[in-house]
C-alpha cells in the first residue's frame, strides 16, 4: 500500500470548537476554476505593483514613498472591507445554492449563533489581510522626513481613528451581507447589491460634507 492508501484508511479527525467557524475558516481565500485563478493573478499584479512604487519613489524621491505607504494602507483597508463583504454576502446564499440551509438550520444551534459562528469565521480567514497594514504604517513613518515626521500623539489619535473607521466600516458591511444574503436567492446578486449600496451611501455621505 502506498502512503495515500495509509492516510486514507486512518480515522476522522474530530473538529474542536464550532463546525461552523471551522467550515467557514477551511473554505478557501479564491474559489476554484478560471475565477479563482483570476483573482489571485489580479491581487499578485496588485501586490508587486504596489511594492514596486514604494521602491522606486524611495529611491527616487525623499519623502514621497510614505504617502504611497499611507494610500497603501487604505487600500489594504478597502481590499480587508470587500472581502468581508463578499464572504458574509455569500454565506447565507451559498446555503441556499447548495440545498444545505435546511441541514444546518435542523442542526442544535440557535439561528443568533450560526450567524455569530460564521461572522468569526469570515473574520478569522480574512485576518492574514490586515497583517500589511501595520507593516506598511511603520514603512510610512520611517520614509518620513524627519522634520515633517508627526509626533506621536498625532500618530496614536490616526491610529485610533483608523481602527474605530474600520471598525465600523467592516460591521456595516458584515451586518448589511448577512442580511441580503438572507433575504436574495443567489451569491451574485447578494455580492452586488451588498457592494453597491456600500459605494451609494459612501458617496451620499461624501455629499453632505462637500
Amino acid at each position: 500500500p502506498t502512503v495515500r492508501d495509509r492516510l486514507s484508511r486512518r480515522a476522522i479527525r474530530r473538529i474542536t470548537g464550532s463546525p461552523i467557524v471551522w467550515r467557514e475558516v477551511k473554505r478557501p481565500v479564491f474559489p476554484r476554476g478560471r475565477r479563482g485563478l483570476i483573482q489571485a493573478i489580479v491581487l499578485a499584479v496588485v501586490v508587486v505593483a504596489a511594492v514596486g512604487a514604494v521602491i522606486f519613489l524611495s529611491m527616487s524621491v525623499r519623502g514621497s514613498s510614505a504617502g504611497v505607504c499611507i494610500m497603501g494602507v487604505f487600500v489594504m483597508a478597502i481590499v480587508f472591507g470587500f472581502n468581508v463583504a463578499s464572504s458574509a454576502a455569500a454565506s447565507i446564499a451559498r446555503e441556499k445554492e447548495g440545498r444545505t440551509l435546511h441541514i444546518l438550520l435542523m442542526t442544535p444551534y440557535e439561528d443568533a449563533k450560526i450567524v455569530k459562528d460564521k461572522a468569526i469565521g469570515i473574520l478569522r480567514r480574512n485576518a492574514p489581510l490586515l497583517i500589511f497594514i501595520p507593516l506598511l504604517g511603520l514603512m510610512a513613518w520611517a520614509t518620513f522626513p524627519l522634520s515633517d515626521r508627526p509626533h506621536a500623539d498625532d500618530v496614536l489619535t490616526g491610529v485610533l481613528w483608523f481602527c474605530l473607521s474600520l471598525t465600523g466600516h467592516v460591521g456595516l458591511l458584515m451586518g448589511l451581507g448577512f442580511c441580503l444574503s438572507a433575504y436574495l436567492r443567489t451569491t451574485a446578486a447578494a455580492i452586488a447589491l451588498t457592494c453597491a449600496i456600500f459605494v451609494g451611501v459612501k458617496i451620499f455621505g461624501l455629499m453632505l460634507f462637500v
